[in-house]
């Protein structure tokens, strides 16, 4: 009997990896990879299973992602990563993994915004602290 693709897509591309991340669904995220779903698939707007994780504010699927090899650093159509995302929605935790696990923190989007200035434009203080203090620059 022939294995599931396991990197079937929706009309929008995205991937049950993917839906797994942004539900928080960490049992699916650990499976789903060994059973051939790509990492590091994109949707049609360019969104990962990570940056699907980091918007939905779940580290553990975060860490599990980052563990299994995820591109950190992947951007989105907009140019977005899933530290931006993070970052932009107030998730500290997630934002503390993927800075701790080496996420380019100076990576800007197509307007030139880094994970910083989302956090800042978002109004998410602790976010931006936790960026400082890993090093993000304040200068543009």
């Amino acid at each position: 009997m022939a294995m599931p693709d396991g990197n079937a897509a929706d009309a929008e591309g995205r991937t049950a990896l993917m839906c797994a991340a942004f539900m928080g669904n960490v049992e699916m995220v650990e499976v789903l990879p060994g059973r051939g779903a790509s990492i590091d698939a994109q949707a049609n707007r360019g969104t990962t299973a990570l940056i699907a994780a980091s918007c939905g504010d779940h580290r553990e699927v975060v860490e599990v992602l980052v563990w299994k090899g995820a591109n950190m650093d992947l951007q989105d159509k907009d140019g977005g990563t899933a530290l931006m995302a993070g970052s932009g929605q107030g998730h500290r935790e997630v934002v503390e993994v993927l800075v701790g696990k080496g996420a380019s923190i100076e990576r800007q989007d197509k307007d030139g915004d880094t994970a910083l200035l989302s956090a800042s434009n978002a109004g998410h203080r602790e976010v931006v602290e936790v960026l400082l203090e890993t090093g993000a620059s304040i200068d543009m």
